[in-house]
């Protein structure tokens, strides 16, 4: 297997006087994956992006489930693995393929450009502090950007008060904590205003009542009682009428869809006390496309 080493020059068409260079880290097996991808689903360009979601995550089902796979490098690059997905990079992955066939420009580069503007904050990779390491962060950053939209509050959400800091907390955790010690304040500093913001969490009691509300391919977080903010990430997936979850599951060490609901899905973790759920929008807007790209 081949590794394959890149500098993309991106320029983003809302904001033409900006240029972003960064790093690409992929092997030949992740752009076979996506070529096979764009191949198998090019003619559906026009169906919904939440049933675009679903048949997308569909096709990452048996995929293995790696853990840590954005940290073998430093300093931090964009790491592209198809072969391999953890909860989060399936959710990335998923997405920012549905975005690439949704924009018309079916090129590698043009994935690229949308899995690093998921990744980081406001689309930016500059070291590892960019990355966006907590998912309610995750979510908070996207909905600024215009990709997705928090339903969590419309569902009926309580109120979910955040400050995890089990980043600064814990550095010894972290390879690029250790080894960049300066980089700790500005984690910490990024978890302090976390704890400022206003976030909810729809009761685990409520999740068996909102079948009517929920729609195909939300993002869905698991909200929980530890020092996290969210345990789990994955997409919902109608079947029989009923909302199940398609995720990278380290249980099952693999991309499955649940055969129980996602009222079930929770009550099978007493840490999970309920869920975020979020829309990735359907426009052009919902993404920033990309003009063009040289190496």
């Amino acid at each position: 297997m081949r590794f394959f080493f890149l500098t993309f020059l991106s320029l983003l068409v809302n904001t033409p006087e900006k240029t972003d260079e960064y790093n690409v880290f992929y092997t030949d097996k992740d752009v076979e994956i996506f070529n096979e991808y764009i191949s198998e689903f090019e003619d559906k360009i026009d169906e919904p992006i939440g049933e675009l979601i679903v048949e997308t995550g569909k096709y990452f089902l048996d995929t293995p489930y790696v853990g840590y796979t954005l940290e073998s490098r430093e300093p931090e690059e964009l790491i592209v693995n198809l072969r391999e997905l953890d909860c989060v990079t399936f959710v990335e992955s998923t997405i920012a393929l549905v975005q690439t066939l949704k924009s018309g420009r079916h090129t590698f580069e043009n994935y690229c450009h949308n899995l690093k503007n998921l990744r980081y904050r406001q689309g930016e990779l500059k070291d590892f502090t960019s990355r966006l390491h907590y998912f309610s962060d995750w979510i908070w950053d996207k909905q600024e950007m215009g990709i997705l939209e928090d339903y969590t509050e419309a569902l009926g959400g309580d109120p979910y008060h955040i400050h995890p800091k089990i980043m600064s907390k814990r550095p010894h955790l972290y390879r690029q904590l250790v080894n960049n010690p300066e980089y700790i304040p500005v984690i910490s500093e990024i978890e302090d205003r976390m704890k400022d913001r206003r976030m909810y969490s729809v009761p685990q009691a409520m999740a068996g009542k909102l079948d009517d509300k929920l729609e195909n391919g939300m993002v869905l977080g698991t909200t929980t009682n530890t020092n996290m903010d969210i345990a789990h990430v994955g997409f919902i997936c109608f079947v029989d009428g009923k909302p199940h979850f398609i995720h990278a599951s380290s249980e099952h060490k693999k991309v499955v869809l649940t055969d129980y609901t996602i009222e079930d899905y929770l009550k099978r973790v007493k840490a999970m006390v309920g869920f975020m759920a979020a829309k990735v929008k359907d426009s052009e807007n919902g993404q920033l496309m990309m003009a063009d790209i040289s190496r």
